[in-house]
């Protein structure tokens, strides 16, 4: 009898660090060729950090494919998708980063036209921050449309846009911009790119895009330029 009590007690211990490990997968990769049109609009490719093939995310998202790196923090998937014949993708977060940063570095090559969204999600992150300085770059052949989004509720590819800058095209690309964010702890971040190629095969991308934290001095300067642009605003209107 206790033997048979020990042994479902290990079996419970077991299942709920299972599911425990599955409840925490919040650092998600996912790829799309949108030309493979998958039921439910489901990605090509998600990769969860830390959990096997067939886990769910914290959203429910079931894993297809494994990071093959051990280190927390860490994503990586390198194949062809649809497409595009060579993507090789990293994810950095916690606790590689710094606190509150999260970093996707992409390759992408075409074998003929296609459009490839990449989502990079992270969870958990604590502290206020009021605002995010998102800076990216690189080269394409074709275009790359970034987003960049923040979500106070802590929700896997959650929350709303709060950076969405031009249409990367044509060559080299750069670009830097701070902006104020909703204050509220634990949050997500979410980085997004769309990759279009529509000339042929041989096509690439390549880019780095980085999401820091704005140190508080200087996130209390964007919120006051913020206000006092929005009081000129009201005074104009008054007059």
């Amino acid at each position: 009898m206790n033997i048979s009590r020990s042994a479902a007690l290990a079996a419970a211990i077991g299942l709920s660090v299972s599911t425990a490990n599955v409840a925490q997968a919040a650092f998600v990769l996912t790829i799309d060729d949108l030309s493979t049109g998958l039921p439910g609009g489901t990605p090509d490719v998600i990769v969860s950090d830390g959990v096997g093939i067939g886990s769910a995310t914290s959203i429910g998202n079931t894993t297809v494919s494994d990071s093959g790196i051990g280190a927390d923090g860490l994503i990586f998937f390198n194949g062809g998708v649809g497409n595009f014949t060579v993507n090789v993708v990293t994810g950095v977060s916690d606790p590689l980063l710094g606190p509150g940063q999260i970093d996707l570095n992409s390759i992408n090559v075409t074998g003929g036209n296609g459009a490839l969204r990449i989502k990079l999600t992270d969870t958990d992150y604590t502290g206020t921050v009021p605002a995010y300085t998102a800076n990216y770059g690189g080269t394409t052949s074709g275009s790359v449309d970034f987003d960049f989004l923040h979500d106070s509720g802590n929700t896997e590819f959650g929350g709303t846009s709060f950076f969405d800058p031009a249409l990367a095209s044509g060559g080299a690309f750069s670009g830097s911009s701070s902006n104020a964010v909703n204050p509220g702890s634990p949050y997500s971040l979410t980085i997004e790119a769309l990759i279009s190629h529509t000339i042929g095969a041989g096509q690439i991308s390549s880019f780095d895009a980085h999401l820091v934290p704005v140190p508080v001095p200087a996130a209390v300067w964007l919120f006051g330029s913020g206000l006092l642009g929005m009081v000129g605003i009201a005074r104009r209107r008054r007059g």
